[in-house]
């Protein structure tokens, strides 16, 4: 009778201390899981990010070197049928849905304060850069040469992966959620140049 009871006390005390080792495992394993989702999903935006800007970067250029009619001029303030500003309407087109946006109000470019400012730079051969908007806070710098002759245009598109420092724009197209765990992306930001022969 004694060593009936002496086991069932055993048991009940093994099983009491299984379940605590569960218990902290699962204390210890959730923390590291749930931060491992938010970098995935952090990895998948930056993706979706760098997608719609090479996308927007290819399709912008070609408008950039697509022949022009000769009345159309490549860049005038206040012109709402210029070559810039074809480049810049084809930009916005792929990068709002990502929460990003050229705004050029001189050119018929609202600023939209709940969307963050991309910038560009379009460059053609032995002019002065053309940044739009011409007040950007951060302008791209390019990552290949000049254009080399008067065929060729470079195009330089850079953007914040956050949002914009200000407090007026909140919104990116990268989620900082690892900041708390000491992977910051505040103040990063996004840039790529492209090139094209005119056509």
């Amino acid at each position: 009778m004694r060593n009936r009871r002496s086991s069932l006390k055993l048991t009940t005390s093994s099983a009491s201390q299984r379940s605590g080792s569960v218990t902290l495992e699962f204390i210890v394993s959730v923390p590291v899981v749930f931060i491992l989702l938010l970098a995935v999903l952090t990895f998948w935006f930056y993706s979706l990010a760098q997608f719609a800007a090479t996308s927007a970067l290819i399709e912008g250029t070609r408008q950039a070197t697509l022949a022009q009619p000769s009345q159309l001029v490549l860049d005038s303030v206040g012109a709402a049928n210029d070559r810039v500003d074809t480049v810049i309407s084809t930009f916005n087109e792929h990068l709002r849905i990502h929460c990003l946006e050229i705004a050029d109000e001189a050119n018929g470019f609202p600023d939209d304060p709940e969307i963050s400012n991309a910038t560009i730079v379009v460059e053609f051969y032995q002019q002065a850069p053309i940044v739009r908007p011409a007040d950007a806070e951060f302008v791209p710098e390019r990552t290949t040469p000049p254009p080399s002759d008067a065929n060729e245009v470079v195009v330089t598109l850079g953007f914040h992966l956050t949002g914009n420092p200000d407090a007026i724009k909140p919104c990116g197209p990268v989620p900082n959620w690892l900041a708390p765990v000491g992977f910051d992306l505040d103040g990063s930001h996004f840039q790529m140049t492209t090139r094209g022969r005119l056509e």
